[in-house]
């Protein structure tokens, strides 16, 4: 299956390399912020499926965390 547009499926999490997506939320902009438990980071994508960012790494530092 072949995915057009950016949706919350796993053809688009395929596209995006996510990791064990472990929660999804979509803020009042149209964002989508994903928790990738297996790469222990957020990632943010604008509402058409943009990568705006991936925050965080594994570790206890600044920036880092276990999820």
């Amino acid at each position: 299956m072949q995915c057009d547009n950016f949706c919350i499926c796993t053809e688009c999490f395929k596209r995006w390399s996510v990791d064990d997506p472990g929660g999804i939320v979509i803020d009042p902009k149209g964002n989508v912020y994903v928790a990738e438990t297996g790469k222990n980071r957020i990632l943010e994508f604008t509402s058409n499926g943009t990568l705006i960012r991936a925050r965080g790494s594994a570790g206890s530092g600044n920036g880092q965390w276990s999820i």
